[in-house]
């Protein structure tokens, strides 16, 4: 059986949303009944729209069995509403779909304030008409005809796609109405919809970027990078680099990041889902940085991926090379993630890399103490395992430890990581540029 909107004979546009309301009603009555199936009102509405037929009569017949059809109903209930103050009237039908025969025909009469109760003896014509047993409700009653009024509208708003909207009218019902149970069902069913959509939006990803990481992620998972070599460790580091750049370039992409040293600011409005791709990138790259650790001499020079993906993350906006990072190393890895995780500015050998404000750690402060711990590490591991380049890597990893820590607004503690690199290196080429900033910084202070 399926259940098609009423039609609106009263002539007064305020009576509109009763057509919707009064259906879901009956739907929902019908279905508690032994013996009947019940065409959901989702599936009617996907077929009303499809059929352009928002603003037709449906208590035709021919309509009726055309609706049925293709809903796969063996019964149409059909019926019109019309109203002489302070009565209403509702006219019913139950055509059979197959022969368009008028199974029942009857109507109900009743006070509008009552509206319950003529609502449940309506139900109750079609039951006793197909030879079942009337039971109790199956939902607690709306009390006014306004609140189904505004039930009404509640499912109009859904149809429309303001779901938000929806959700909101459903709230005020159910806070004015507690025992309209129904209203109730309706209302946790939206407000599913929406948090399941956000969960989605805080992913934020479209059907491509899906399937590119779907890709990535099945080259991945349960492989150890210690244990490959040649192309297929070379594969392997060039889908784990591809997933970092797609976290960026999505970053990029909502913030429209264009100068990678004038941080773009992220919409409020997207502050969730930024944050969301900032974590993943944080996770994604601190596993990209253990794993190269963890196989020092043999870190490909050259990760790849197949072409296809590689063209899918181009057009993507991955940048030119998304599956490589030049001078991939443990702690340029590390020191490319402190720095946007820190001061939101990227590492420059990225193939993308947005600047944003606020940074990761400015709206997750725990990222504070796991930013400068990344640094940290670097140092640790440039200390342990880096002979000709450690002199270097150390500066370059003091000189961006002062950066953040100065960005963080912690200057003290910059001007001291910056001093190092003067006291213990200072014969190095980067020594005038960091006595600058710690006169600089030191000039701030005063």
């Amino acid at each position: 059986m399926c259940v098609l909107y009423f039609d609106n004979n009263t002539g007064d546009p305020s009576y509109e949303p009763l057509k919707k309301g009064l259906a879901d009603m009956m739907v929902t009555d019908l279905a508690a009944v032994d013996g009947l199936t019940v065409v959901e009102r989702s599936r009617l509405q996907d077929v009303v729209g499809e059929l352009e037929l928002q603003q037709s009569s449906l208590f035709d017949t021919a309509t009726a069995q055309k609706i049925g059809k293709l809903v796969g109903a063996r019964y149409a209930v059909t019926g019109a509403i019309a109203a002489v103050a302070p009565k209403i009237r509702l006219d019913v039908r139950l055509i059979e779909v197959a022969t368009g025969e008028v199974v029942v025909a009857d109507k109900v009469v009743g006070v509008a304030d009552d509206f319950f109760a003529l609502q449940e003896r309506l139900s109750a014509v079609f039951v006793v008409g197909l030879g079942r047993t009337v039971g109790p409700p199956s939902r607690s009653p709306a009390k006014r005809l306004g609140t189904v009024l505004d039930f009404g509208k509640a499912l109009e708003l859904a149809d429309q796609g303001d779901d938000k909207a929806a959700a909101k009218q459903l709230g005020e019902i159910v806070a004015e109405a507690p025992d309209f149970t129904l209203a109730k069902t309706r209302y946790t069913e939206l407000l599913q919809r929406l948090y399941a959509a956000k969960d989605k939006r805080a992913t934020g990803l479209a059907e491509a970027e899906e399937r590119l990481l779907a890709k990535i992620d099945a080259e991945l998972t349960k492989k150890d990078p210690q244990k490959l070599r040649g192309n297929a460790q070379r594969r392997y580091f060039g889908y784990r680099i591809m997933r970092g750049h797609l976290y960026l370039a999505l970053i990029q992409r909502v913030t429209k990041s264009k100068n990678p040293f004038n941080p773009a600011p992220i919409p409020e409005v997207e502050r969730d889902r930024v944050k969301g791709w900032m974590v993943a990138f944080w996770d994604n790259q601190r596993a990209l940085a253990r794993e190269l650790a963890a196989i020092r001499s043999h870190i490909p020079s050259f990760p790849t991926a197949d072409d296809e993906d590689v063209q899918a993350a181009q057009e993507l906006g991955l940048g030119p090379n998304p599956a490589r990072l030049p001078f991939m190393s443990p702690q340029t890895v590390d020191r490319g993630l402190a720095s946007f995780a820190l001061t939101g500015k990227p590492d420059l050998f990225a193939s993308v890399h947005p600047a944003v404000r606020p940074s990761l750690a400015a709206m997750d402060p725990s990222y504070v103490d796991k930013g400068l711990a990344v640094l940290d590490e670097a140092l640790a591991d440039i200390a342990a395992n880096e002979k000709g380049l450690r002199a270097r890597e150390t500066i370059r990893t003091l000189d961006l430890y002062g950066d953040c820590l100065l960005a963080l607004g912690r200057p003290i503690e910059a001007v001291a990581r910056w001093q190092k690199v003067l006291d213990d290196y200072p014969t190095a080429s980067e020594f005038g540029a960091v006595e600058k900033k710690i006169r600089e910084t030191l000039a701030k202070m005063k």
